[in-house]
């Protein structure tokens, strides 16, 4: 991660005023900030060797090993240089605050918060402390402490009133907490203030998109969209609005190369209790429309009263008869949840449950979930898809002939096939939801970490219920 210019300028000082040899340490920096880090690397290891009190040194080189992604030996020279400097000293502010940031990166959210504060009590000067209350700031929000996180980026517009990541931070708060038009505002005015256009304003830009989005502005939104992924300034943002704006191509004539030659289906809409029904078609096939919405309303009630989600909008179905005409349209497989909008799209033979599942659960107990993985999120909707079929013998199914030692290893596995992870994924959430009770599957869904469902159950019971889910799945 490249270091704003004041950041830099901070860091040489700090390192030039230090007990070792500020000669040699400028140097081995100028080497860094050129991107030799092999060279500055070497550099500050030997600074280590000839002086063991070398804190700068040894932040240095836990910083180089950090974006490397050497997560561990960043760590390990970060809490050197903390225990080197006795004093308290700005080197120590900044080991915590980047000690913090790789914390995050490596999903120990615990330990983020209190690096974060550390480095903030500490106070050593300005810089750093912005710094950590800005990497503070953006983890209350993703962790839904909205409140926690809106405090923190008034803080910082109080002390730098042109710094504009707090104004994109709030503008996002007030996204996820149904408030569009103040929204709009806040991110605004962070994209206004961000002059040198940098993932900020990607963001702002995507988190635009998505707000215009709940208030079926479509035309802004995918204006907004456009505008990220033209700036290409993260990746994610980048990925992200291409995403959102794929699934928008069957909703609006928004100008796509892969359109061209083909009809977008003349949506019939009919609109039920709960939900929109959108068909391709439902010439002849009135009474099969009929049985298709009342399994959907009564899925939704059942589904619900578990989620008890809270949602912006009502929900939406688009149901598609000929998938290959979807994904030509879409560029994605069935089915698939726009859930920030209460999207769904789903072929008309598609399982009840699966893809409205999806949204429920990000809009359950009406507060966004602080942590999400794959295995559980797919786990949910595998559970309450409302197929009656035997959820654990259909998982050994898609294990056959595959080497299986825990469940765990399919929670840890972010990348595995689809195929093999959903319907294992499935069977253990059911398999938690009726052993569970009704505040633990809560925390379950809210916080899908490992480590939560170990302090949820307690690490005794949770070890006793995956030994016996993967006794029934290796069972003949």
């Amino acid at each position: 991660m490249a270091l704003p210019k004041k950041i830099r300028i901070l860091l040489l000082l700090v390192l030039s005023f230090c007990n070792v040899r500020s000669q040699t340490l400028e140097q081995a920096f100028q080497l860094y900030q050129k991107h030799n880090n092999p060279e500055a690397l070497e550099m500050y290891e030997q600074l280590t060797k000839v002086d063991s009190t070398a804190g700068a040194a040894n932040f240095m080189i836990g910083k180089i090993y950090a974006e490397v992604k050497n997560f561990s030996d960043a760590v390990s020279k970060l809490q050197k240089a903390i225990e080197i400097d006795k004093e308290g000293s700005a080197i120590s502010g900044w080991s915590h605050a980047y000690l913090g940031q790789i914390f995050y990166q490596t999903g120990d959210f615990r330990k983020v918060e209190w690096e974060l504060n550390k480095a903030i009590e500490l106070n050593m000067n300005d810089v750093s402390v912005d710094f950590a209350q800005s990497q503070l700031m953006g983890l209350m929000a993703d962790e839904a402490k909205f409140d926690s996180a809106a405090a923190l980026a008034r803080v910082l517009m109080n002390k730098h009133v042109e710094n504009p990541e707090p104004y994109m931070v709030i503008g996002t708060i007030h996204l996820y907490t149904h408030r569009p038009d103040s929204a709009v505002f806040y991110l605004h005015e962070a994209i206004k203030l961000n002059d040198d256009k940098s993932w900020v304003s990607g963001w702002a830009h995507v988190h635009l998109g998505e707000t215009y989005l709940t208030v079926g502005d479509i035309e802004d939104a995918a204006y907004e969209l456009n505008n990220a992924i033209r700036l290409n300034k993260a990746p994610s943002s980048v990925k992200f609005a291409q995403r959102l704006l794929d699934s928008m191509n069957y909703l609006s004539p928004v100008e796509s190369p892969k359109l061209k030659n083909l009809t977008a289906p003349k949506w019939i809409v009919i609109e039920g209790t709960n939900i929109t029904y959108y068909f391709q078609d439902t010439a002849a096939r009135h009474a099969k429309i009929q049985r298709y919405i009342a399994e959907h309303e009564l899925a939704y009630l059942k589904i619900n009263e578990v989620f008890q989600s809270v949602m912006p909008k009502k929900m939406k179905l688009y149901v598609w008869d000929n998938r290959e005409l979807a994904k030509k349209i879409t560029s994605r497989e069935l089915g698939f949840s726009n859930v920030r909008v209460c999207s769904s799209n789903v072929a008309f033979d598609e399982t009840v449950g699966h893809e409205m599942t999806h949204t429920f659960c990000f809009w359950s107990f009406g507060t966004p979930i602080t942590f999400t993985s794959r295995f559980i999120t797919e786990g949910l909707a595998g559970a309450f898809d409302q197929d009656e079929h035997n959820k654990i013998e259909t998982a050994k199914k898609a294990i056959a002939g595959k080497k299986y030692t825990s469940v765990l290893d399919y929670w840890k596995t972010e990348d595995m096939d689809e195929k093999v992870l959903n319907p294992v994924a499935g069977a253990f959430v059911d398999f938690l939801y009726h052993k569970s009770t009704t505040e633990q599957f809560k925390s379950l869904i809210q916080d899908q970490s490992q480590t939560n469902a170990e302090n949820t159950f307690g690490t005794s019971q949770f070890e006793q219920l995956v030994k016996q889910f993967d006794k029934q799945m290796k069972t003949k």
